[in-house]
C-alpha cells in the first residue's frame, strides 16, 4: 500500500506541476483544466492514505490547498469576486498541518518518556 500511495503522490505533483506552469504561462483554458485532474488525483490519494496515520493529514491539507489554488486561479483569470474564498480551504489546510504537527509533538514526547 506503501508503494501504491507513493506512486500516486508522485503523479499528483506532476499534475500540480503542470496546472501551475500552465497558469503562470496564462494558457487559461488549459489551466482551468487542469484543476479537475489534480483535484481529483488529490482526493485518490486521499482516499487510499486513509488509513495510513502519517499520510492522511497532510494529504487532506494538500487536497485543501489545491482547492484553494483553483478557486484563485480562476478568480485571477475570470475575475470571479472568489479569491477571499480560497482563504477558507487555505485556512483549513493550515489548521490540519497544526493538528499534525501537535500528534507528531505529542508522540514524540510520548515515546521519550
Amino acid at each position: 500500500m506503501e508503494r501504491k500511495i507513493r506512486e500516486s503522490e508522485n503523479l499528483h505533483v506532476i499534475l500540480w506541476l503542470v496546472k501551475d506552469t500552465f497558469w503562470m504561462l496564462e494558457f487559461k483554458p488549459i489551466a482551468v483544466f487542469m484543476i479537475a485532474p489534480t483535484l481529483a488525483m488529490a482526493l485518490w490519494v486521499l482516499w487510499i492514505s486513509r488509513n495510513e496515520e502519517l499520510t492522511l493529514l497532510p494529504n487532506l491539507a494538500v487536497t485543501f490547498w489545491i482547492l484553494a489554488n483553483g478557486i484563485w486561479m480562476l478568480d485571477e483569470f475570470y475575475f470571479t469576486g472568489t479569491k477571499l474564498w480560497s482563504l477558507i480551504p487555505f485556512i483549513s489546510g493550515i489548521a490540519i498541518m497544526l493538528v499534525y504537527l501537535f500528534m507528531r509533538i505529542k508522540a514524540f514526547f510520548n515515546k521519550k518518556a
